[in-house]
């Protein structure tokens, strides 16, 4: 499935509430989702792995390890992977 800045229309208890249903999906389905986002947290809260595209549109930079963050948004784990994406993006 291929999901374009999926959340991007809606309010902010909305965005949090279908974010919190995806996590929850992506641990319990395991669907294979290419999901296309710009904010870190949502990348550390919502993927697996991060790829960043580099300015050249058709080139994308080596994507991050593997990285999983299936104990929600306040766990220390969390921080560490948001701060691992945006180390992996500079």
């Amino acid at each position: 499935m291929l999901l374009d800045e999926p959340f991007l229309a809606l309010d902010a208890i909305t965005r949090e509430e279908i974010s919190i249903t995806q996590h929850t999906l992506r641990l319990e389905e395991r669907p294979t989702v290419l999901l296309i986002i710009h904010g870190v947290a949502e990348a550390a809260f919502l993927a697996d792995r991060v790829v960043a595209m580099s300015p050249r549109p058709d080139r994308s930079r080596a994507g991050s390890p593997s990285i999983c963050c299936g104990h929600g948004r306040i766990a220390p784990a969390f921080n560490a992977v948001a701060v691992a994406i945006h180390q992996f993006l500079r």
